[in-house]
């Protein structure tokens, strides 16, 4: 069970990047929840921000889904940021998890994507 709770957050507006498969956030996206101690926090995805969707192999979109649904997009962008600004592994991925969740991905899929990210996460 994740330890962080989802107060809210703001859908985001992409734009995609010619001849990639890369978007840039064009408006900041605000997320604000509770940490494990219960405090609130709030996090901001910048604009012009570049991010590739969920990072789902190409060869697992028909069981998973595409790296650009609706429902992943948001929590895919919230990573990807924490990524790139070395947040804790456990907390990212409980975030990864409750946004996915709040986007009304089914417990299994989101758990299942959650494992993915905390594995390649602890690997690189």
């Amino acid at each position: 069970m994740p330890s962080v709770k989802l107060i809210h957050a703001d859908p985001p507006l992409l734009v995609p990047m010619p001849f990639s498969r890369r978007y840039r956030v064009e408006r900041p996206v605000l997320v604000k929840y509770k940490n494990a101690r219960g405090e609130a926090k709030s996090l901001v995805v910048p604009a012009h921000f570049i991010t590739d969707g969920a990072s789902i192999p190409r060869p697992f979109w028909s069981l998973i889904g595409s790296p650009y649904l609706p429902e992943f997009i948001t929590a895919a962008i919230v990573h990807d940021w924490c990524c790139e600004n070395k947040w804790d592994v456990t907390e990212m991925s409980d975030l990864f998890w409750v946004l996915l969740h709040d986007a009304d991905v089914g417990k299994g899929k989101a758990k299942l994507m959650r494992q993915a990210v905390q594995l390649y996460k602890s690997l690189f």
